[in-house]
């Protein structure tokens, strides 16, 4: 009897730990797909601002709390900086507050528990901060803490810090859960944190081209003065021009570019012609229409401007076909390189040259519409008439 009341009661207790272990199994099993799909939702993620908010998606959905944070390490002055803060429905306001609120208070590196755990790179799982000295109060109703670190490459960046009103509210599978998807948002935040600098780097390095084509184009004006002030001319209304045309993004940038260094193939054409004060003799127009060739030599090689070539090496091309150097005809011309031809024409003949004083602007209205189908696109000459009317 005695043995049979000790099976029974050998069962009853396996069957408990049956039933924890299938309770444990399904949350663990949970908790790995939530694992998941946080990798996936973070990976894709560059904006320090979007990352921070989809990591407290992340944080909310996969535990209980009433207050979370990501706070990350200032190498200089060891502060722990909020990265992200969980409102938990409480808005905006309550954010700023709260990071305001901590960045005053001046958490370091090595003090309290959140401190400690940036220090060490070791987790805490606290069920009554109540009995621990450490804490670093930010309100009197926290009970339950979980703080983990935030660790890449074997550096400590900083840490997650989850806390809540209940009283040994967070377990052991609560507590790994956390430390796995840490590592995935650390991993998250230096690649956004890459990417930033991949960008700095980019628009440094743009602003430096930028400020070279800019030299480049000053340079053909003052050798030849007078067309001061032309390149940035007709670059600002070619952009105008193209935004009406549809033209955006890098290709709007890529005709900005192609606009600023038109004639940069004239650098290759001798004083002897360029600054000719009268009209060029038949040898001498053949050695001109040689500067948008040159201008391919010159850019061609350039990995940066090459798609910004269609307007140096086509803006001579005629709609039907009787200008150079290929003599395209149409839409064979590509669209940049139409839309750029008018507002070159145009603002040629409002300027002095040379061999000629600026024209009026009726002369040069009637002028583009007489050429409508011969040197111009028909349709660009009328959204450019419409856009100047309305200018």
């Amino acid at each position: 009897m005695e043995d049979k009341n000790k099976t029974k009661s050998q069962l009853i207790s396996e069957l408990a730990e049956l039933r924890q272990s299938a309770s444990l199994s399904q949350g663990f099993s949970k908790y790995l797909i939530a694992v998941h799909r946080t990798s996936q939702r973070l990976q894709h993620l560059h904006s320090p601002e979007s990352l921070a908010q989809e990591i407290i998606h992340v944080l909310e959905e996969l535990l209980d709390y009433e207050y979370g944070a990501v706070l990350l390490i200032n190498k200089s002055t060891k502060e722990l900086l909020p990265f992200a803060l969980s409102d938990q429905g409480r808005g905006s306001t309550f954010i700023d507050m709260d990071k305001a609120y901590i960045s005053s208070r001046g958490i370091r590196v090595g003090i309290g528990i959140t401190g400690g755990v940036a220090q060490t790179g070791k987790s805490e799982h606290i069920g009554d901060v109540r009995q621990d000295k450490r804490y670093f109060s930010m309100r009197d109703d926290i009970r339950s803490e979980l703080c983990v670190p935030l660790i890449n490459k074997k550096e400590i960046i900083g840490v997650i810090n989850i806390e809540t009103i209940k009283l040994n509210a967070y377990s052991e599978i609560d507590l790994r859960v956390l430390e796995t998807v840490a590592s995935q948002i650390a991993i998250a935040i230096d690649n956004a944190n890459l990417y930033a600098n991949l960008e700095k780097s980019h628009t440094a390095l743009s602003l430096a081209y930028d400020n070279t084509l800019k030299g480049w184009a000053r340079a053909l004006e003052l050798r030849d003065v007078e067309i001061k002030g032309h390149s940035n001319r007709v670059t600002d209304t070619t952009l105008r021009l193209a935004r009406i045309m549809g033209i955006k993004g890098d290709d709007l940038e890529h005709v900005r570019r192609g606009a600023l260094l038109h004639d940069i193939g004239k650098m290759g054409i001798p004083d002897s012609i360029l600054l000719k004060p009268g009209k060029l003799t038949k040898k001498e127009w053949g050695i001109m229409r040689q500067h948008p060739v040159y201008a391919y030599k010159m850019l061609s090689d350039i990995p940066y401007l090459e798609p910004a070539l269609d307007i140096p090496y086509y803006h001579h091309e005629n709609w039907d076909g009787s200008g150079y150097p290929q003599g395209l005809v149409g839409e064979e011309i590509p669209h940049s390189a139409r839309i750029f031809s008018i507002v070159d024409v145009w603002d040629a003949l409002l300027s002095d040259r040379p061999y000629r004083k600026a024209w009026s602007k009726e002369k040069t209205y009637t002028y583009l519409i007489k050429n409508k189908g011969i040197h111009f696109d028909p349709h660009v000459v009328d959204v450019f008439m419409d856009m100047l009317k309305k200018a």
